[in-house]
């Protein structure tokens, strides 16, 4: 079962997903402070940076047969 990392309880509905794993609305909304909420936004937007960057190079391989590498 899904539960909040902070409180524990499980979660039944909706979550805040972070990349340090999930939190229950109240918790999210309550005890987390603004610093930390800034903190997993940024972790996460860096990690769908590595990802975007990965099938850019993975697709533009694809299409140009002269990139693939041996």
């Amino acid at each position: 079962k899904l539960q909040c990392k902070r409180c524990g309880k499980p979660i039944k509905g909706g979550c805040y997903n972070t990349p340090d794993g999930p939190f229950c609305v109240d918790c999210w909304e309550n005890k987390i402070s603004e610093k930390t909420k800034k903190n997993y936004e940024k972790q996460a937007l860096k990690r769908l940076q590595t990802v975007g960057i990965g099938l850019k190079k993975k697709i533009g391989n694809e299409q140009n047969p002269s990139m693939w590498k041996v």
